[in-house]
């Protein structure tokens, strides 16, 4: 049975360690991408239809009737 020595694990694990890191750090950041994306102006159309936007406020919640069917 061939018994393997300290140093030679120890080194595996540094080398598997590197590797790995090595391959994140090529990964592409897909947060950073999302990031770029620009909001929409709503201006012109905010000047469009705002005279005919209504706010509408409730001041209760009221009971649904049963359905007859």
């Amino acid at each position: 049975m061939m018994m393997l020595s300290w140093e030679r694990t120890g080194f595996r694990h540094w080398a598997l360690a590197a590797a790995t890191a090595a391959a994140l750090s090529l990964m592409p950041l897909a947060p950073a991408s999302a990031q770029l994306r620009v909001l929409p102006d709503f201006t012109e159309l905010v000047e469009q239809v705002g005279p005919s936007v209504v706010n509408i406020r409730t001041l209760e919640k009221v009971a649904a009737r049963p359905r007859l069917g």
